[in-house]
């Protein structure tokens, strides 16, 4: 192991002042570790500079707190002090976009200090392509070239502008330095149909990403080609946009084509393929962006939760509360439960639109109770199976019928929030030979009575089903 060490209280190394140095420490051969130790910590001011490490990574330790400092902001390592740790992503204003995970081509974690939410899944601005500053300057160069570069997205969704880095040295002058972009079919590994482009450009500006906007619906898991289309009438190397080479599953074509020639919007409906060129490896700083869209899953700092497109909650094992909605004390709004497949409502349920049952509609509740009237005669049995939306009532008369009247009364359990109203159907002959009906001038929320317009046979038992829905 090359020790560099350090006794005093502090030691610099001055790297110069402008130009780029290296510092080379220990063998490249060597299997251990380099150590820099100093007394006092040590401290590496870049300016306006970066520090790169290539093929390994920095390791700060220490018992304060291990932070890199940004101009925009801070990512501090290590909470500092006992032996616990943390890491804090800190900016120094907030911002929607304070810290964020993403793809290829969608944005998966996202944490805004704004709002002070957190966001899963894609969201606005995501881009699909190639968004990094190529090397090379000279892509697309000579007289009408039209370049596409291929892509294949995971996610779909509506694109809303096209962005390309310009940072060739020489760009032609008006009228020859117009550009466009477009989007284009894949057809067997080569760009096919049009399917939309933008409004044209000027190029002249150097160092710059150029967005121009366009509208396209693309389809998730899809191959398409990004193209870039200029009217230079040289053949030189003017008129270029950036691209790197030796990238793996890249691919660009690249041809001429009368400028602005085409149907569609000056472009060809078809992409020109007689006498194509072909990069493999290739792809040219070029990139889509989705139009804006609400994140999948978003939680704030209240713990209020939203959720755009499908939602699916899946528990490992089957729970009898697999989900649950409370209110503020506890009580239990709704609930599912996957051990028996039931799904429950603690309130009311408010249902606007039609509801179809393709199984059984099964009733519940406590049993209501009935007491008997004037025309069930004298000791009379009654009884009442069910509950307050439907049930079965059970007359057997007493004796010494004499007339028609109030046969039973029944109290519901749980009062109705509105009058119901009530069906009565007899469920024996008995009680269909008997005029038997619904006295709806005792109908309420608590109740109804079952009257008759005759006296009932003394010790005949009678019977009727009811339903009562508000």
């Amino acid at each position: 192991m090359t020790d560099l060490s350090s006794g005093s209280a502090s030691s610099e190394l001055d790297l110069g002042n402008t130009n780029a140095q290296d510092i080379n420490i220990g063998n490249m051969n060597e299997t251990e570790a380099t150590t820099i130790e100093g007394g006092s910590g040590i401290n590496i001011n870049a300016g306006v500079a970066n520090l790169d490490v290539t093929g390994g990574a920095i390791s700060l330790n220490g018992s304060g707190a291990s932070s890199f400092v940004t101009d925009n902001g801070s990512l501090t390592l290590g909470a500092g002090g006992g032996t616990g740790g943390g890491v804090v992503v800190q900016t120094q204003a907030p911002t929607t976009t304070a810290f964020q995970v993403q793809g290829t081509d969608v944005n998966l974690f996202t944490v805004d200090s704004t709002d002070n939410e957190i966001s899963l899944g894609a969201g606005a601005g995501n881009s699909i392509g190639y968004n990094k500053i190529g090397q090379h300057i000279d892509g697309g160069t000579g007289v009408n070239t039209i370049t596409a570069t291929k892509l294949t997205t995971t996610a779909g969704g509506t694109i809303a502008s096209v962005s390309g880095y310009f940072n060739d040295s020489v760009y032609q002058s008006t009228p020859n330095n117009q550009f466009g972009f477009a989007i284009y079919a894949d057809n067997g590994g080569q760009p096919g149909a049009y399917i939309a482009s933008s409004a044209t450009g000027n190029l002249g500006s150097v160092g710059v990403w150029q967005t121009l906007p366009i509208t396209a619906t693309l389809t998730a898991s899809t191959t398409y080609w990004l193209v870039y289309w200029q009217n230079g009438d040289q053949v030189d190397s003017s008129n270029g946009i950036n691209y790197d080479l030796g990238l793996s599953g890249a691919q660009t074509v690249y041809n001429t084509y009368t400028w602005q020639s085409g149907a569609d919007n000056g472009w060809p409906d078809t992409f020109p393929t007689v006498g194509l060129g072909t990069v493999t490896g290739m792809k040219m700083s070029l990139y889509a962006t989705f139009a804006s869209s609400a994140p999948a899953l978003t939680v704030n700092q209240y713990g209020t939760l939203a959720q755009t497109g499908a939602a699916l909650f899946q528990d490992p094992t089957d729970s009898t509360q697999a989900m649950q909605v409370e209110d503020s004390l506890g009580d239990v709004l709704l609930s599912a439960d996957t051990a028996d497949m039931d799904v429950s409502v603690g309130g009311a349920l408010i249902v606007s639109g039609n509801i179809t049952v393709d199984g059984h509609i099964v009733t519940g509740g406590s049993t209501p109770q009935i007491a008997a009237g004037a025309a069930a005669c004298t000791s009379p049995t009654v009884n009442l199976s069910g509950d307050d939306t439907s049930g079965t009532i059970t007359v057997t008369a007493g004796t010494g019928c004499s007339g028609g009247g109030a046969l039973a009364t029944v109290t519901f359990s749980s009062a109705f929030t509105a009058v119901p109203h009530i069906t009565l159907t007899p469920g024996s002959a008995a009680a269909a030979a008997l005029d038997a009906y619904i006295n709806d001038s005792t109908v309420s929320t608590t109740g109804f009575s079952v009257g008759v317009g005759s006296a009932p046979a003394n010790s005949v038992m009678y019977q009727w089903n009811y339903i009562a829905v508000q």
